[in-house]
């Protein structure tokens, strides 16, 4: 039976819903051409046969804005499977930057789906299962299992897959990117300035120590040699609408703990957060730490304030000793720089040792196989639409081994081919474009650097673009070498579980983000970190982490 928050959402969903669908690309009189293709509007998908022409399917997920690509639809290996398999997607979906989130709830508290959804089902109420009792998901497993025989050949051979795919009975109703190699996961981190490091005569620092000495040396020695004491030793940045911010993520691991992800508490073993562990010592330690290198201007004062292009700029402007870097940053600040100075040069710095030596890792993506809460599913809508036998194609298709080819590398011959032995490699048309990098170019082909599809991740296709200097291949083989047991698995929480960790963690993250920074910049004493503390576990912190602490139990067991 439907719960009862459906009627909520029914009602809030009958206000908001004109403004979602202005917002599906498809449906959209500002931003579409008008359609001549012949198709009825009205048709949702309904199934042809092939001699009338392409079966429509109905996809809501995010929309694209790249440099190269503003509709998906324009994707070279999007056309290929339509090609392929006869098939027209019809992408709808707000644009990107929007709420994606909101307006997905929205949709599907209203009852209107499209045949393929794209959700993170931690937000559903009561998750996956609920979904699929609610009659918005098909469990696949038990009504199409063989259908898609590409997506359970994977989950028969690769344990941990199954393991973070599959619900604790063996559900499978949802589709995700899935790693073929998860050193691929060690894909972020923090970079420093070498250059700046060799004119001050310094090691690279691999510990919290090391790091604050080289800190105070990047304020006071005028390693960029303007005459002036304008560098900004370590620079942050953070993503609008969010409190997210990446080089101090980068810095909370040394401390033994994860920037606002449940994580393995390093000397007991058990799930817990990060505010939690060793009863909120190593969260004062922390704060006081960061506190006191924003006092003595260490810390770029805007670290809480600026969006990732602001940051650029300081970094083209030769003042940034250490932030958190990608692999592609590498060759983009690196060329920006040598057009001043040949020697500049950001390289990879390891994961930061803390008082116990261990390097932690802060990136949990080195520990999970597939984006297992995060996905597409074939919607009861596919059913009522008669759409179901292409979706299902679609999806195994996409899971075979050419299909991976396509998703992954694009047309060969048009964006890729195969040397004599075997290997892969890009043609002019994506890495010789006059105006954009390969970086840029690839988008318009291929996704070997994106994840959140039905696909699996080729780790070959992946380096070919961010591992394409010295620096990034050698940031990521450090960054690789972390410790991963702070880290874990992507888990799924039960239906009675859900709603109420949510709820509790709203509050607890909401408390914690408006007095981090406080404690950082010196606006609340350190010495109420304590207070903090309780005031989370009052909100009910603990009990939310026994719930996650019960899906890695389940998880473990399966």
């Amino acid at each position: 039976m439907k719960r009862k928050r459906a009627l909520l959402f029914f009602i809030i969903a009958t206000l908001l819903i004109t403004m979602t669908f202005s917002a599906c690309r498809k449906d959209s009189t500002d931003t579409q051409t008008p359609d001549t293709s012949g198709k009825t509007p009205e048709s949702s998908g309904t199934s042809k046969p092939a001699s009338e022409g392409p079966v429509v399917i109905t996809y809501y997920r995010p929309g694209v804005s790249r440099a190269v690509l503003t509709d998906w639809n324009d994707a070279v290996w999007v056309q290929e499977l339509e090609k392929r398999l006869n098939i027209d997607i019809d992408f709808q979906g707000p644009a990107t930057g929007d709420d994606y989130t909101s307006a997905a709830q929205i949709m599907l508290a209203s009852g209107t789906l499209t045949d393929l959804f794209y959700f993170n089902f931690n937000q559903y109420d009561g998750g996956l299962a609920a979904a699929i009792e609610d009659g918005v998901a098909i469990n696949i497993g038990e009504k199409y299992r063989d259908k898609v025989p590409n997506w359970f050949k994977i989950l028969e051979s690769d344990e941990r897959i199954r393991r973070a795919v599959t619900l604790e009975d063996g559900t499978s109703a949802l589709f995700c990117h899935v790693e073929e190699d998860l050193k691929r996961g060690a894909y972020w981190g923090s970079g420093i300035r070498q250059d700046w490091l060799d004119k001050l005569n310094l090691q690279k620092p691999t510990s919290i120590d090391e790091l604050y000495s080289v800190l105070v040396a990047f304020k006071d020695q005028d390693p960029n040699g303007n005459g002036q004491k304008d560098e900004i030793p370590l620079c942050d940045y953070f993503i609008p609408g969010s409190n997210f911010m990446f080089a101090i993520m980068d810095i909370v691991s040394a401390f033994g703990m994860l920037y606002q992800e449940p994580q393995l508490d390093p000397y007991t073993g058990k799930v817990t957060y990060w505010i939690l562990v060793n009863d909120g010592e190593n969260f004062k330690k922390l704060v006081t730490t960061l506190n006191k290198w924003y006092m003595e201007g260490l810390l770029d004062p805007e670290f809480m304030s600026q969006d990732g292009t602001a940051l650029d700029a300081k970094v083209a402007n030769d003042l940034v000793g250490v932030t958190h870097i990608w692999p592609s940053n590498f060759n983009n600040y690196n060329r920006m720089l040598r057009e001043k100075n040949p020697k500049a040069t950001y390289v990879g710095l390891p994961a930061l040792k803390g008082e116990d030596g261990i390097p932690y890792g802060p990136n949990s993506a080195m520990v999970r196989p597939a984006a297992s809460t995060e996905g597409t599913v074939i919607t009861t809508q596919a059913e009522k639409d008669g759409t179901i036998e292409k979706c299902l194609e679609l999806i195994n298709f996409m899971y075979s081994e050419e299909g991976t080819d396509i998703i992954n590398w694009g047309v060969r011959g048009v964006s890729y081919d195969i040397d004599a032995n075997g290997k892969k490699y890009w043609l002019p048309a994506v890495a010789n474009d006059p105006e954009y990098t390969i970086n840029d170019m690839v988008n318009k082909y291929a996704l070997p650097t994106f994840g959140a599809w039905p696909k699996i991740m080729s780790y070959e296709a992946w380096a070919s673009i961010e591992l394409n200097t010295p620096e990034s291949e050698e940031a990521h083989r450090l960054w690789a070498e972390a410790d991963t047991r702070l880290l874990l698995p992507n888990l799924t929480l039960g239906a009675s579980e859900s709603s109420d960790y949510a709820r509790i963690m709203n509050d607890v993250n909401t408390a914690i983000a408006e007095n981090f920074i406080k404690f950082i910049i010196g606006t609340r004493p350190l010495d109420e970190v304590s207070d903090l503390v309780k005031q989370c576990k009052d909100m009910g912190l603990e009990k939310a982490m026994s719930y996650y602490q019960s899906a890695y139990d389940r998880y473990m067991s399966k």
